[in-house]
């Protein structure tokens, strides 16, 4: 006979519901990390290059994992060395062009285009994998671009370069969230952040070497040690690396804990949050017609991950890029 605390409204919780309760709770942390990363971005990127704050956003993230390692006494070896590294370029890339777009957009309008990534799983996947399934899908893809129209066409602080921009950053995540997935067969969570955290480090440090020679951006780069010489300016960038951090280590837990396609829509808790602190912080512009265009295209994105996470008939389910 089945024991009663198993049943529905009897007994206490049980260790399946209490790991779905822990793993939204990190997934929520980290939706909430993420947009305070971002808002700190936006912040910093009004004095400095935004280089400086994606270095420190891969920087700071060598220290918990680097202290991982030497508590454990494992070592972070890899078994397809390419593949981690293009999954780190991927990544970088993705970063590299969403840090510009939170510089050069409100910050609530970069969030929700770098949120589009599914659609372009869904695209990516179509196009790669020739997958059949993906084609009821397409319908989500178009109201999704609609919703990013009618978000740039009524903003006249975004320019369609800067949008564009924007959307690039969602197209090398999606990119590097099907990376992730072919590697998830061969290397564990911690390795895989690892190498990317590595190699984020040397290519933003080579970014910010190329920048700096070919004098980009209009940058006094004289004055930079002086700005980075300011206590406020460090903890902004500081903080940048610490959330950003705290969302990847979230993230990764909530994972853990329960299935992709369950709590994968939390992490859209994100560009509301970063709505708010727009408007809050940066005194971002709010268009009813690009607040809808943002609902188009979260809700889109959020059928997408649910459509695309049911199993095929026979099949098992697919699991969502995280």
């Amino acid at each position: 006979m089945r024991n009663s605390t198993n049943q529905p409204g009897a007994g206490p919780v049980g260790p399946r519901h209490q790991d779905l309760r822990v793993a939204v709770a990190y997934m929520a942390l980290a939706a909430l990390s993420f947009a305070v990363m971002g808002a700190f971005v936006k912040a910093s990127t009004a004095r400095l290059p935004f280089l400086f704050a994606l270095l420190f956003r891969n920087f700071m993230g060598l220290i918990p994992l680097g202290i991982w390692y030497l508590a454990t006494g494992r070592r972070p070896g890899a078994v397809r060395p390419r593949l981690l590294f293009l999954r780190a370029l991927l990544g970088f890339t993705a970063m590299f062009l969403f840090f510009f777009s939170i510089g050069a957009m409100p910050l609530s309008t970069a969030t929700v285009l770098n949120y589009s990534s599914p659609v372009f799983v869904v695209l990516l996947s179509a196009l790669a994998f020739r997958d059949r399934r993906t084609l009821r899908l397409l319908p989500l893809v178009a109201i999704a671009f609609l919703g990013v129209a009618l978000m740039v066409r009524f903003d006249m602080s975004v320019s369609w370069v800067s949008a564009t921009i924007g959307l690039l950053s969602a197209v090398f995540a999606a990119l590097a969230y099907m990376t992730v997935r072919e590697l998830s067969a061969t290397e564990s969570s911690v390795t895989i952040v690892w190498y990317f955290t590595v190699w984020g480090v040397v290519l933003s440090s080579l970014a910010l070497v190329v920048a700096w020679l070919l004098d980009m951006g209009n940058v006094p780069w004289d004055c930079i040690a002086a700005k980075l010489s300011d206590p406020l300016e460090l903890a902004l960038l500081c903080c940048v690396g610490l959330f950003g951090t705290l969302a990847q280590l979230a993230m990764t837990a909530a994972y853990a804990r329960a299935q992709a396609s369950v709590i994968a829509p939390i992490s859209y808790l994100n560009p509301l949050i970063s709505y708010g602190l727009g408007l809050a912080l940066f005194q971002d512009p709010l268009t009813a017609t690009a607040l809808g265009g943002g609902a188009l295209v979260v809700v889109s994105s959020l059928a997408i991950l649910r459509l695309s996470s049911r199993p095929a008939a026979g099949g098992e389910a697919g699991k969502p890029a995280a």
